[in-house]
């Protein structure tokens, strides 16, 4: 049962092309530190409630995977790299948090940002999440909750043949 794929990733979906959950570096739900860019400083995120296959660049058999992401603070929405995402463990929290507040210091803006992204980080992860709770997420996997994508969908970030149930050629 450890290989089968979970409902968390679309199920079906998955099942179809082949990603179980020991593909994934990144579990959905899971808090992570990633880096969208040289401008902006390495993020505090969250890997998000979105089929791999979903992304409009997805190939099966690809050697780096990219995962949806959900950056707390500025509530962007993104599919990053593997090698562009970092654990949320005791020593890339501090690295990144003195990082992050340094880089920012100078844009008022972005230092605004990135400190609400840590709060929301450390006292709402779920934010923005149809999943809040273990009782969420049982009735998830049970085929009794949806998810709401409607954000990825309004910022063109899915490839929706797998919902439309299109073929592909």
């Amino acid at each position: 049962m450890a290989s089968q794929s979970r409902r968390s990733r679309g199920g079906d979906i998955d099942q179809i092309h082949g990603i179980t959950d020991d593909d994934l570096k990144y579990k959905y739900g899971q808090i992570v530190w990633v880096n969208t860019g040289s401008s902006f400083p390495i993020w505090p995120s969250r890997v998000d409630f979105v089929p791999m296959q979903m992304n409009p660049n997805y190939k099966q058999g690809k050697s780096l995977m990219q995962y949806p992401i959900f950056c707390y603070g500025s509530h962007n929405i993104c599919w990053i790299a593997e090698d562009m995402i970092h654990d949320n463990n005791k020593l890339n929290y501090s690295k990144y948090l003195k990082a992050g507040r340094s880089k920012s210091a100078k844009d008022e803006d972005m230092l605004t940002k990135f400190e609400k992204a840590l709060d929301e980080l450390e006292n709402d992860p779920c934010w923005g999440l149809d999943i809040k709770s273990t009782k969420d997420l049982e009735e998830f996997f049970s085929g009794n909750l949806k998810l709401d994508v409607s954000n990825w969908i309004e910022m063109d970030m899915l490839d929706l043949k797998y919902i439309t149930k299109e073929k592909t050629v």
